[in-house]
């Protein structure tokens, strides 16, 4: 009925038992594919806050809106440098791979607190930048104005 053949459910394997130990090569390669992940995800989140700003250079040419973006994409261009750096010497997953780096790395809990209050300091104010041009757009009614507050909130989400 659930598309398992006869005689090969996976209880019946055995999957509910610990039997089986990981090998050793993949207790050490899933530590090593944590840390990319960790560096190359935290770099591509700023990218796209990057790519947000970018938009916003091209949608909203009032000048106090291009400076904000511009010092916007100047910090966060520091920020990602930053954070790589960061998340890269942080122990975890570091002290994993290289065991004698255990003493030399940075803690774990100051490190990712760090990097998730600027990730949201950043997110929220790159959602912010747009509102001020979007309340002052000349439109034909408060409902339109209010549909495109809508719209670009939804970006926040």
């Amino acid at each position: 009925m659930d598309g398992i053949p006869r005689g090969h459910h996976p209880a019946a394997e055995g999957m509910k038992s610990n039997r089986e130990l990981p090998s050793p090569s993949l207790a050490h390669t899933v530590p090593q594919w944590l840390y990319v992940v960790i560096v190359v995800y935290n770099f591509c989140t700023n990218l796209i806050k990057v790519s947000f700003l970018l938009q916003y250079r091209r949608l909203f040419v009032g000048e106090r809106t291009q400076l904000v973006c511009k010092w916007a994409l100047i910090f966060i261009g520091v920020w990602a440098v930053a954070q790589v750096l960061i998340l890269s010497l942080a122990c975890l997953p570091l002290a994993t791979i290289v065991p004698s780096m255990k003493d030399r790395c940075l803690p774990v809990d100051p490190t990712w607190y760090l990097s998730s209050a600027m990730n949201i300091v950043t997110d929220f104010a790159i959602f912010l930048i747009p509102i001020p041009s979007l309340i002052t757009l000349r439109t034909t009614g408060r409902r339109q104005k209010a549909l495109l507050l809508v719209v670009f909130g939804l970006g926040f989400l």
